[in-house]
């Protein structure tokens, strides 16, 4: 097979050049001066294959073996931050407790064998298979920015494959919300309320600040700000109804800080827990609210849009992009959730002072 090149003349004599196209693109390096037609098809064919196996050469920072840790550190959260990405919180966790202390290894060394050990580790230290798959995810676009930046070859996770995880459909029922609501404090109560009426996770649940809450000729509406990863979508607002209002503005503190500052997140948790416990309630988690928002929107008739639209998740498609609301939709939202208040029947009788859960402080 002949190897096309051309010759071109300058200064330095007649220059002999590669022509030839690779995997889309197209390579045309000076092979050298004045040459004979025998050195052009040698050189040429030693170029070829140069190009279709090029060397691995490291880069400086890794010549001592750069470890996983140091590669997150030196790119990995500066590619979250250009992305934009709020919160690192979670990725850098993952690396710190898990990735680090498994993958201590120069990661030239990572192979497909030890990122299996890792998820074998993991199920044997009792992790469910999401929390796997989502520790695993991080470790993938890891490696796939080091082969990307010629740390290493290629990525050697994507030939493990994950346990794939059941999807969790529990709902809280009617039963369990009073078991609940006997045994809460007024501040858990509410926030059980603003869970089951606006669908918020509980992260972002317990960011809500008065100022978000705004009052409009239809009603409050909670305007909430931008979501913290892309993964995780949040509506820009939602209506908020009698219930929801009742939850978010009875118990407004003097200072402006979160409406649930009595809470982080770590101690949120350790309070349901104990909550569940108290009400003998089993294996339901407080996230599992936000499908119990659903699952009655549903059940009340709410189209899929609109569910996907307060639930915060993209639309298919393009469609979202091109989707900005109105008036009317506007309108098609509050009567989604106000369907929802029929969710809680004769609720206002499980109120320890005989009015209406919603009925607002004075």
């Amino acid at each position: 097979m002949k190897i096309p090149t051309y010759d071109r003349k300058n200064a330095s004599g007649l220059a002999t050049y590669l022509d030839f196209r690779w995997k889309g693109a197209r390579h045309r390096p000076l092979l050298g001066y004045d040459l004979l037609k025998e050195e052009k098809d040698r050189l040429a064919i030693a170029m070829v294959e140069r190009i279709q196996n090029p060397p691995f050469v490291t880069t400086a920072t890794t010549a001592a073996g750069e470890t996983l840790a140091a590669f997150a550190e030196r790119i990995y959260y500066r590619t979250l931050r250009t992305k934009k990405r709020i919160d690192l919180t979670r990725p850098k966790g993952i690396v710190k407790k898990h990735l680090a202390p498994h993958f201590t290894m120069p990661m030239a060394e990572i192979s497909a064998e030890t990122c299996l050990a890792y998820v074998e580790k993991r199920q044997k230290e009792g992790a469910n298979d999401w929390t796997i798959r989502r520790e695993y995810g991080v470790l993938n676009r890891i490696l796939n920015l080091a082969a990307a930046h010629d740390v290493i070859r290629g990525n050697p996770s994507k030939a493990v494959q994950l346990p794939e995880g059941n999807k969790r459909d529990r709902v809280a029922t009617l039963q369990e919300l009073k078991a609940l609501h006997d045994a809460a404090d007024p501040d858990m109560w509410r926030a059980i309320v603003a869970a089951v009426m606006t669908g918020l996770r509980q992260s972002k649940l317990l960011m809500i600040q008065p100022e978000w809450i705004v009052r409009r000729s239809d009603g409050n509406w909670l305007v909430l700000p931008p979501a913290l990863s892309r993964l995780k979508g949040t509506p820009k607002e939602i209506p908020l109804n009698a219930l929801a209002t009742w939850a978010l503005t009875s118990t407004v503190p003097q200072l402006r800080t979160r409406l649930f500052a009595r809470w982080k997140n770590r101690s949120f948790k350790k309070a349901w827990t104990r909550l569940c416990k108290r009400a003998n309630v089993t294996d339901l988690r407080f996230h599992d609210l936000r499908h119990t928002f659903s699952t009655a929107l549903q059940n009340h008739d709410v189209v899929y849009e609109v569910r996907q639209w307060l639930m915060g998740h993209k639309m298919p498609g393009k469609t979202g992009d091109y989707s900005h609301g109105g008036q009317k939709w506007n309108r098609t939202l509050r009567r989604a959730v106000t369907a929802l208040e029929k969710f809680l029947p004769a609720w206002h009788q499980l109120n320890h002072r005989k009015r209406p859960l919603y009925a607002l402080s004075p």
